[in-house]
Formats: C-alpha cells, structure tokens, sequence
C-alpha cells in the first residue's frame, strides 16, 4: 500500500481540514486522475471511505459496499478492499456523467483552489 499523504479537505463556510488519504489513480481509456482515497473525519470509531480530488480539497464520491449485491456501508472496508470499491464507483459515475464532465468538473475546482500568480 502506497504512504498515507495529507491534503486539505474543503469544508462548510470556506473551512479546510487536514486529511490523511492514500493516493488514487483512476484511468479511464486515454484520461487519467490523481485522486485521493480517505476516510470520512469523525469524532469517534472510523468513517466511511470517500474519494476526493486533493488539489481543491473537494469531495468527489462516497464509497459504497456491497453484500451479496446489496450496498451497505464502507467503514468496515480495509484499504484494498476501499480501492477496490473505489474504482468501480468511480467507473459508474464517468459512465453516468461522461468523461469530458467529469473532467470538467474537476479541472474547474482545482482552478478555484488553485492561487494564480
């Protein structure tokens, strides 16, 4: 498993909060992300495993488990298991948004995030 890296997660009201994640790369024909695996910051026990764009901070998908083809909750995941399911999340949002909004949408957000100089 790759080091767990930390990017600053957008929050409510312009707030940002430091996150550990492991890094995600997702492919998709000729089009590749760089996005970052964590799970969700809460008070007590382990969240569930989110999936967000670590330039602008801003969250992408929540991960969703399956049993027996029901969804259930990710935050029993391990982190392969979370990849997995990751990956297949992210397959059916492209398949359901297209690519080029996809990218669209991300490309957009990191403008915002990022400082011009």
């Amino acid at each position: 498993m790759p080091k767990k890296q930390v990017f600053q997660m957008a929050r409510a009201g312009g707030k940002t909060e430091p996150v550990e994640y492991y890094p995600l790369v997702f492919i998709r024909g000729s089009d590749a992300w760089r996005l970052a695996l964590h799970r969700e910051p809460v008070l007590a026990g382990k969240g569930e495993w989110q999936i967000s764009d670590p330039v602008s901070g801003y969250k992408v998908c929540r991960i969703t488990a399956t049993y027996k083809g029901v969804p259930v909750s990710s935050h029993d995941l391990t982190v392969s298991q979370a990849r997995e399911a990751a990956l297949i999340d992210l397959d059916s949002m492209v398949d359901r948004v297209g690519v080029d909004r996809f990218t669209r949408v991300l490309n957009e957000a990191q403008k915002l995030k990022t400082p011009k100089g």
